[in-house]
């Protein structure tokens, strides 16, 4: 159960680059909160390996939310690592507060699915 999730998170981010590089931004963001739902059961799936409770998979799945989006507001702020991922044809949709907290409720919430339901 270890290697499961981390093969589906690298299927994930690799389709939300294919989104994103080959639709409108707005016509798929429904597929990337979807993605940050996903995201959070399959690294609570992952974390549920390792971790002893409930609570700390749930804490951590959620910092692991933090951390990547912390990571998205430094890509767009920084023109270097834009550059560096429009020569690997990767773009990032635009940085909102709005988006940024929706992002990590869905997060959570994820790993609120895998715990509540497996």
């Amino acid at each position: 159960m270890i290697l499961l999730p981390i093969v589906f998170l690298a299927i994930l981010y690799l389709s939300c680059v294919y989104i994103n590089n080959h639709f409108e931004y707005k016509k798929a963001y429904w597929f990337f909160e979807f993605s940050h739902l996903a995201a959070g059961f399959l690294i609570a799936l992952f974390l549920s390996n390792f971790l002893p409770n409930a609570i700390s998979i749930v804490i951590l799945t959620a910092l692991v939310g933090f951390i990547w989006e912390i990571g998205e507001i430094v890509i767009d702020r920084s023109d270097r690592i834009k550059n560096i991922l429009a020569k690997l044809n990767i773009r990032q949709g635009p940085v909102t507060v709005s988006d940024t907290l929706l992002d990590l409720v869905l997060d959570t919430s994820g790993a609120l699915i895998l715990i509540n339901f497996f």
